[in-house]
């Protein structure tokens, strides 16, 4: 599923390039970089998770926008509603697991388990994520400088995007928390309470086509009292098109 949403994705970037392609005005016109295609690598990471849950340096995600820049004031300020793909991954030491109340639980995985008759030390975790996508609504205002004799500037923008989840899974590959002595490979889709919605804000900030970029979530991971308080917030760079 993902690999069509992502086929789909670019079919539309593909189409929007060509769109502004024919329609732009000739370079000795141009007014600089409209933004309307957004590439974005970013560093994954949590807020206000549980104390003994720790996450790697090497949260990943990318994203994949189109906008449609609305000048408002000449070619410096502008509006530009859009909307696009994020995949995220959380690379974890935990494990999600319910109560007796059907909350979700995100805990440390154990050095140790019990398989019956023996305790089985465990350390050998090779991968152990939260894999997440969602299809978000943004919108962005933008303030741009005039741009200098080569057709660059600098820009500032701020924004909020609302998502809905396509997809969430984790992977873990490692040994056997039941205590058979194996190695493992378990792949899941039952993450019991997870949002189905979310929404938060967005900072951008560059020269030319290339930005720093910032989220934070003002939703929560997990449903309201339905499990961990986490709040996710990205970090990263973009570079943009057009």
């Amino acid at each position: 599923m993902k690999q069509r949403l992502l086929l789909s994705f670019i079919v539309l970037l593909l189409f929007s390039a060509l769109t502004y392609a024919q329609d732009a005005k000739p370079a000795s016109k141009l007014k600089g970089s409209k933004d309307r295609l957004i590439l974005e690598f970013v560093h994954d990471n949590w807020l206000e998770k549980p104390d003994d849950i720790k996450l790697k340096w090497y949260n990943r995600g990318l994203n994949l926008f189109a906008m449609y820049d609305v000048a408002l004031i000449d070619d410096n300020v502008s509006i530009a509603p859009g909307g696009g793909l994020s995949f995220s991954n959380y690379y974890h030491n935990g494990f999600f697991s319910v109560d007796a109340n059907d909350n979700t639980l995100l805990q440390p995985l154990p050095n140790k388990v019990f398989n019956g008759t023996d305790s089985i030390t465990l350390g050998n975790s090779k991968r152990n994520k939260l894999s997440t996508t969602f299809f978000d609504a943004a919108f962005e205002l933008r303030f741009r400088t005039d741009p200098n004799k080569v057709n660059k500037r600098f820009k500032f923008a701020v924004g909020a995007r609302a998502g809905y989840r396509l997809d969430a899974h984790t992977k873990y590959r490692g040994d056997d928390l039941a205590g058979s002595g194996r190695e493992v490979f378990v792949k899941t889709k039952l993450i019991p309470n997870l949002n189905r919605f979310r929404y938060g804000l967005t900072a951008r900030m560059g020269y030319a086509n290339f930005n720093l970029f910032a989220y934070y979530s003002l939703s929560k991971m997990f449903e309201k009292d339905k499990g961990p308080e986490i709040t996710p917030f990205s970090v990263g760079i973009s570079f943009n098109s057009l």
